[in-house]
């Protein structure tokens, strides 16, 4: 529909405004002295690089498992291997400004197995939606606590999370709410999804989100931020940064909106300088461990696909 494409310059421009106040704002944040310097070697370290790594791994793992279900549900499920390999590829997608690539090289890749783009379009929904509201229900759940909220207000977002949570366990509701959201983007109505389908891609996700969450800690840790205790605020307000950056459009893989998001949500619990450096190491943690699996997946089935052909 019309109003879903923004204009390619647009698009541009707001990428432009908010990675420029996401450089700013975290500019004015850092304070590169000794001792933030000395905090910053020990994330180096070999130990803490393959952590971080293996939890990126188990993360993105579990977000695929997701996918597996929900390709199965609308029967355009292929090997596992090529799953893995294509899931992981078009991910990088995600970063290429003004295009809906993830859902281009999935549609394409999965041609080649006889799968229909439109199977393959209500899959990559499906797996959005999911995310999203595993990612809305521990954000309200976590953001409604903090402390510059009213209780009023803070009681309202819970109870938005709630209802978020309430479609899992109302099979009809959801794929009502999938319904309409499917009409709004001009297509048809994907296929109805079962309840074990809606319990189980909401325990994946939110699997995934303790995957993160873990990260999230390390990186506190090591810059002196918090521990173990202040895992269900790091968990949630990742998974708010992530729900307004998926939200916004315009910015691929949601740069500088995700980041500023955290930014300002890790400032209310940590001081400022510390809250930028943990955004920032999220942010590379993440972004650097997808786009080294997705390539690495290209260049595995690149060296596959003769041998398969």
């Amino acid at each position: 529909m019309r109003y879903m494409r923004l204009d390619r310059s647009f698009k541009l421009a707001l990428n432009v405004l908010f990675i420029g106040a996401a450089i700013f704002f975290f500019a004015r944040s850092l304070d590169l002295d000794a001792d933030t310097l000395a905090r910053i070697s020990p994330l180096l370290a070999p130990t803490n690089v393959a952590a971080l790594v293996i939890l990126g791994v188990a993360n993105l793992l579990t977000q695929h498992a997701a996918w597996q279900i929900l390709t199965r549900q609308v029967e355009a499920s292929i090997p596992y291997c090529w799953s893995l390999g294509i899931w992981s590829y078009s991910n990088v997608g995600k970063y290429v400004p003004g295009k809906v690539v993830p859902l281009f090289i999935r549609s394409k890749a999965y041609g080649r197995f006889n799968v229909g783009a439109l199977r393959v379009g209500y899959a990559l929904f499906l797996d959005h939606f999911f995310s999203l509201l595993a990612a809305g229900v521990v954000a309200t759940l976590v953001v409604a606590r903090l402390p510059t909220l009213s209780a009023h207000i803070g009681s309202l977002i819970m109870v938005v999370g709630a209802a978020g949570a309430g479609l899992v366990l109302w099979p009809r509701g959801a794929n009502g709410v999938t319904a309409g959201l499917a009409r709004l983007a001009g297509k048809e109505s994907p296929p109805a999804l079962t309840r074990p389908c809606l319990l189980g891609c909401l325990a994946i996700h939110l699997a995934g989100l303790f995957w993160q969450g873990l990260g999230m800690v390390m990186l506190a840790q090591v810059f002196g931020a918090g521990g173990m205790a202040d895992m269900p605020f790091l968990i949630g307000a990742l998974a708010f940064a992530s729900t307004v950056g998926m939200l916004s459009v315009f910015a691929p893989a949601g740069i500088g909106v995700k980041d500023l998001t955290l930014l300002a949500l890790l400032s209310q619990v940590m001081p400022a300088p510390q809250a930028a450096l943990v955004a920032l190491a999220a942010r590379l943690w993440t972004s650097g461990t997808e786009l080294l699996i997705g390539f690495g997946a290209y260049f595995a089935m690149a060296a596959a696909a003769p041998r398969n052909s």
